[in-house]
């Protein structure tokens, strides 16, 4: 994903049209948190059962109520929820258009679990998470409230990949997990930015999607070349 990024950022860069060739005005950073639809029941910890699975679906590290071995329940325990984001990305103002390249790290999803029944002893049960990241192209358009602030509206694409990193299978069993799709859809949001200083500015901002990561907020810094 981040070497899309890259391209994607070294296509625009160097794209030419009527003999100009165009650079970045300004890259920026940022900070947040998301909010993830996927794979949470309550609480900070999700859970899905395999087709064979039998009884509904529990939280099976808030009490241990399989009764599994203390390494067991320690194994399939251990993966956790990232909510934190962070992006970079570079802004390029085309004529009367502004157009953001950004590549973003979306943390993690909540952990899954698999529950095979076994009649004789405690059931298997392994644990899996994803981690997001996403490549975005958007659109910008500002108005000013002052001076030093201007609101701001942003849309655009953006291309959400799933990646299955976390994986405690203490049995090493075969198991075909549950692959979430890549999606390219639509990502709007709203923002606030503080230009208080030449070249550096700060911003606040709120995003939205369809995607599993359907809003996030973040704090962050652009830092201008020609300011």
């Amino acid at each position: 994903m981040y070497k899309i990024f890259l391209i994607g950022l070294f296509s625009v860069s160097s794209f030419v049209s009527a003999n100009q060739t165009y650079f970045p005005d300004y890259f920026f950073v940022s900070l947040g948190e998301k909010q993830d639809s996927y794979g949470t029941i309550t609480g900070t910890t999700g859970i899905q059962t395999s087709t064979s699975a039998l009884g509904p679906s529990l939280q099976i590290c808030s009490a241990n109520p399989y009764g599994l071995s203390q390494d067991v329940y320690e194994s399939v325990c251990s993966i956790k929820k990232s909510n934190s984001i962070s992006s970079i990305g570079a802004g390029f103002k085309i004529g009367s258009i502004i157009l953001e390249l950004s590549y973003a790290d979306l943390g993690a999803s909540a952990p899954n679990y698999i529950i095979i029944p076994n009649f004789t002893t405690s059931p298997n049960i392994l644990s899996y998470n994803y981690e997001y990241s996403s490549f975005q192209i958007n659109s910008i358009a500002y108005k000013n409230f002052s001076n030093k602030i201007q609101g701001y509206a942003k849309y655009g694409i953006s291309y959400l990949q799933n990646d299955l990193k976390n994986s405690i299978n203490p049995q090493n069993l075969s198991i075909n997990y549950q692959l979430l799709e890549e999606r390219i859809e639509l990502i709007y949001g709203l923002g606030i930015n503080f230009d208080y200083f030449d070249s550096v500015n700060f911003f606040i901002e709120f995003m939205d999607s369809g995607h599993s990561i359907p809003s996030s907020y973040s704090l962050g810094i652009k830092y201008f070349l020609n300011k």
